[in-house]
């Protein structure tokens, strides 16, 4: 049942992640006219850091064996990963390179 808890904790604080994410992509694109490559790496890490500090709060409060800066590093790195697979992927399947545009569900 714990592991159950925790599973439900961790898909809970990653689905949270969406709302800074899209929150920091409007304000980039929409407000400050950035391209959205650009604004996607910001978006994504300013969520890689919500993320991180719920996940660590909230869903393995109890494993805090070692320091936060190491902890934080493995999780940037993990979560780095995956943009930059999906970074070229989203520029393939994107408008042309003069675009600003961008789709928050893509």
């Amino acid at each position: 049942m714990k592991a159950l808890l925790r599973m439900a904790g961790f898909g809970a604080v990653g689905a949270s992640g969406v709302l800074p994410n899209l929150a920091v992509m409007w304000l980039l694109v929409d407000h400050w006219h950035l391209h959205y490559l650009p604004a996607a790496v910001v978006a994504t890490e300013v969520a890689i850091c919500w993320n991180f500090v719920l996940v660590d709060l909230v869903v393995f409060r109890s494993r805090r064996g070692r320091h936060w800066a190491g902890r934080f590093g493995r999780f940037v790195v993990l979560n780095n990963l995956d943009l930059a697979v999906r970074l070229p992927c989203w520029r393939c399947w994107s408008p042309g390179p003069a675009s600003t545009s961008w789709s928050p569900t893509w």
